[in-house]
């Protein structure tokens, strides 16, 4: 009995052992599958991700890198950025263009021509915004010298661009738009677009060069619309006005002291000369339209205020007024403000002007000299 007992016991506890072994041996396998299949997940997902990245680096940049909600920063190939160097490569710091704004801030006003039409658009490509014939460029040249602030203000345009040229390595370019910092590091790759009339700001620290080419779209105001007008067109109308003094029949008559105008007769073509003068101003002329050919002669400064409801072309029921300037001395400055918006900064002496005469406007001339403007009258 002591005998099968002892084999018996013997015999449980292998049973035990292998069953134990058994067991031990599926728990390996069941670990090893689940090993091998969270490793191949981690490995499709990994062979995916990579897939998708070099899709993603494939990919041309067409979005903005950045974007606001009044603005975008946009990809601009270095190509493209080497063109727009190139428009303003020849413009050196003694060119008698420049306009200076302040002791470390001076513009220039980059004449619009289908070469430059052609950089920016293809510049812009990534941008949100078709670029449309009606542009106004300006390469601006900043000398930081520890801090320059630009104060908060509204460029009052349909949208602007700015394209970094060039910015010295110690300068720190914080710029705003609607009170929303634009990321410094973002956009050094490419340009920057904000809508509208979004108020920005900027404040650069550090010491040296910065320099831009700012690009309004259009400006469009409550009050009027500042346009460009192509150098072209503008050339072939301030030569059929002078072949018009020059062969008389003007009629001129005081105004006061200071401004004589005349009316010239509407004919057809000058009606399609003023067409392709305007064609940026969002207007049709009518063949009706009242011409005027303004001149001014100032000794000093003038001015000259208007509510509109007295003026007599308001009277005559012809509100709606584009004016052009077609000669201005550089001695003299017009500070033309409608609505409460100052036209000076905008630079509208170089391009047109649409307002509506019972909005109410006044302007000052400053300095002497001469000035002579066209103006366009009709119903709107």
């Amino acid at each position: 009995m002591v005998t099968l007992d002892a084999n018996y016991q013997a015999s449980q506890r292998a049973s035990h052992g292998l069953l134990r072994f058994v067991c031990l041996v599926f728990l390996c396998w069941q670990a090893l599958l689940t090993s091998r299949e969270t490793f191949c997940q981690q490995r499709r997902a990994s062979s995916i991700a990579s897939r998708r990245g070099r899709c993603r680096r494939a990919t041309p940049p067409t979005a903005g890198i950045e974007e606001g909600v009044d603005f975008q920063v946009f990809h601009v190939a270095s190509s493209k950025m080497d063109a727009i160097r190139s428009l303003v490569a020849d413009i050196g710091e003694d060119n008698s263009g420049w306009d200076k704004f302040d002791d470390d801030c001076s513009r220039y006003e980059v004449p619009i021509t289908e070469q430059v039409l052609r950089v920016v658009r293809e510049a812009a490509v990534n941008c949100k915004l078709q670029v449309p014939d009606d542009i106004r460029v300006q390469y601006i040249n900043y000398n930081i010298r520890n801090e320059y602030t630009m104060e908060r203000h509204r460029d009052g345009s349909d949208a602007t661009l700015v394209f970094h040229l060039e910015r010295e390595a110690e300068i720190i370019d914080d710029f705003y738009v609607n009170d929303a910092l634009v990321s410094n590091n973002k956009w050094n790759l490419g340009g920057l677009m904000f809508q509208g009339d979004a108020p920005h700001s900027a404040v650069f620290r550090g010491r040296g060069r910065r320099r831009i080419l700012f690009v309004s779209i259009g400006v469009l105001l409550d009050s009027c619309r500042v346009f460009n007008i192509p150098r072209s067109s503008l050339v072939v109308l301030q030569r059929t006005i002078r072949d018009t003094l020059e062969g008389g029949g003007l009629a001129f008559k005081s105004i006061d002291d200071t401004r004589r105008q005349a009316d010239i007769k509407m004919t057809g073509p000058l009606l399609n000369i003023l067409h392709e003068c305007l064609i940026n101003s969002k207007l049709q002329i009518p063949g009706n339209a009242l011409l005027q050919y303004v001149k001014y002669c100032v000794d000093e400064d003038y001015f000259c205020d208007h509510s509109g409801n007295d003026f007599p072309e308001c009277e005559r029921g012809m509100p709606m007024v584009i004016m052009v300037h077609l000669h201005k001395d550089d001695s003299l400055e017009d500070d033309f403000t409608v609505g409460g918006q100052d036209l000076l900064e905008l630079h509208w002496q170089r391009r047109g002007v649409a307002y509506n005469e019972t909005t109410p406007w006044y302007r000052w001339l400053d300095g002497g000299g001469s000035m002579h403007t066209l103006e366009i009258r009709w119903t709107a």
